[in-house]
Order: C-alpha cells, then structure tokens, then sequence
C-alpha cells in the first residue's frame, strides 16, 4: 500500500473491521499487509477488497 496514498488511521481502522475475513497486519510497521485467509475468500482478493475498503473509510471520513 502506498503510505502517500492510504492513511494509517484508516487502514487501522480496516485492519479491525476485517478481523472475521482475514489476519492482516501491517509489517514491521509499514504500508505492506501480511494477509492470511479466515474465510473461503482466498488472499488476493481479500487484499484487493481491503484496499477499496479503506479507500471507502478515508472517503466516508472527508480524509481523502
């Protein structure tokens, strides 16, 4: 994820609300998501719908 693009606020907050999808986790506190699949969606998807989510928050919060 390009951190010039996506907020760190927000992608915490998507990392949240997508407990029950996936284990994501940002790694070694940087803009690169470790995704691990919960669910019967497999991980690239996942991480291509967490992307548009978080753009979605930034939006819905005036951040973008």
């Amino acid at each position: 994820m390009n951190k010039e693009f996506y907020t760190l606020e927000a992608i915490q907050q998507a990392i949240k609300d997508y407990e029950e999808v996936g284990l994501i986790e940002l790694i070694d506190g940087r803009f690169t998501l470790g995704v691990q699949s919960k669910s019967a969606f497999n991980e690239e998807l996942i991480k291509e719908e967490f992307c548009n989510y978080v753009l979605s928050l930034m939006k819905n919060d005036g951040l973008a």
